[in-house]
């Protein structure tokens, strides 16, 4: 704030600390003339006070000049009327937050699309939510029919419902997934269903199927077929056996009404060159006895050497004999339970004989193979020999 004059003791003007000269009344006034002298007498009255004096010159008042300086006349106090500016005050703590202003009015309702149209002169027309209706000019096209549906229903053979399946007038349905039917195969559906006119139901169609199986001499399968009824099976490739050839197929496998067993047949070789036959004897106590033999139309060997396996989950050895007239030896190797044997002579064995025989033992009814090895057959000149193997396949129970 700047500083304001003021008269200070000493009758001056006074601007803060700062003594102006300039006195703050004017010059006296001039005294009056004196009144004229009374005549001397008896004290008299006081007389009549004379007339007051001239009221003197107005004082200076102090006044901001154009320099922003105080002046006193014409008198420039070299002091600025207005002081330095403060320093910045300190900022006031934050008001508290005003009360919330009243809701402000609801919005006018916003305009939709409730209708469009094409009129008979193939104008399109938009009606909005407010009436209004707009003409979006010449479209060329007219508003589709709704076209009509039909229900198609999918069944199974027993008419457990598929699937249920809403289409167009001259459209077509889509199938479910093929359904199954144990003993039967499924061929497809009893009526078309494109192009659809009217509420239809279309229902699963199945075959009925057989099994025929195919087996060898000795029971092991060759193949199984599942055949429609009224089909004709197809057999697998023609199976071989030592000493033996393939003759036939027992049993019907054409036009099939019912589950069929085929089993190969075989014609017996008329001239067998050193046939090695397997054949077993149950002996009712839970044993059997094994026995290699050597026969054929032509026996002519002097030394042969192989082993005899079996599966030990259902078979275990009990003993061995040696019963040909070669020498050597028949042994079992209890590391893999085979039973090895070599036998040999100077001179070629001609006539047919029992080689050896094995007792094996088992527990329950059994279907096992048992398997003849031959790993060196030669005559008494050391050529080698060609023989044939039958036998092996061991059922009981």
């Amino acid at each position: 704030d700047g500083k304001t004059p003021f008269i200070g003791s000493n009758g001056n003007w006074w601007i803060g600390n700062t003594d102006t000269g300039v006195k703050a009344e004017g010059a006296d006034g001039k005294d009056g003339v004196d009144g004229e002298d009374g005549k001397d007498g008896i004290d008299g009255e006081d007389g009549k006070d004379g007339a007051p004096g001239k009221d003197g010159a107005d004082g200076k008042t102090p006044f901001i000049g154009s320099n922003g300086n105080w002046w006193i006349g014409n008198t420039d106090t070299g002091v600025k009327a207005a002081g330095a500016d403060g320093k910045d005050g300190v900022d006031g703590e934050d008001g508290k937050d005003g009360i919330d202003g009243a809701p402000g009015k609801d919005g006018a309702d916003g305009v939709s699309v409730v209708d469009a149209y094409v009129d008979e002169n193939l104008h399109l027309w938009i009606v909005l939510s407010n009436n209004t209706k707009i003409d979006a000019g010449y479209v060329g096209v007219t508003a589709a029919p709704t076209p009509a549906t039909y229900i198609v229903t999918f069944v199974d053979y027993h008419g457990t419902t598929l699937k249920t399946e809403t289409v167009e007038s001259g459209k077509s349905a889509t199938a479910p997934k093929d359904p199954s039917r144990d003993g039967y195969r499924f061929t497809g559906w009893d009526v078309a269903f494109n192009n659809i006119t009217s509420d239809i139901t279309v229902t699963a169609q199945y075959i009925q199927q057989f099994t025929v199986t195919f087996k060898d001499y000795d029971g092991s399968t060759l193949k199984t077929q599942m055949v429609d009824k009224g089909s004709d099976a197809t057999p697998p490739a023609n199976p071989s056996r030592n000493g033996f050839e393939f003759a036939s197929w027992n049993g019907t496998y054409t036009s099939v009404t019912a589950n069929q067993v085929i089993t190969a047949t075989y014609t017996q070789l008329v001239d067998t060159r050193n046939l090695l036959e397997m054949t077993y004897v149950d002996n009712q106590n839970g044993t059997l006895t094994l026995t290699v033999s050597i026969k054929g139309d032509f026996v002519n060997l002097a030394g042969i050497e192989g082993y005899v396996s079996f599966d030990t989950s259902k078979l275990t050895y009990y003993s061995r004999t040696k019963l040909s007239s070669l020498s050597g030896s028949v042994n079992y190797d209890s590391s893999d339970s085979n039973v090895y044997f070599s036998l040999a002579d100077s001179e070629n064995l001609t006539e047919a004989e029992n080689l050896f025989s094995i007792v094996l033992t088992y527990a329950d009814a059994i279907n096992t193979q048992i398997t003849l090895t031959i790993t060196d057959i030669y005559d008494q000149d050391y050529n080698t020999e060609t023989y044939t193997v039958t036998g092996g396949n061991v059922v009981i129970g």
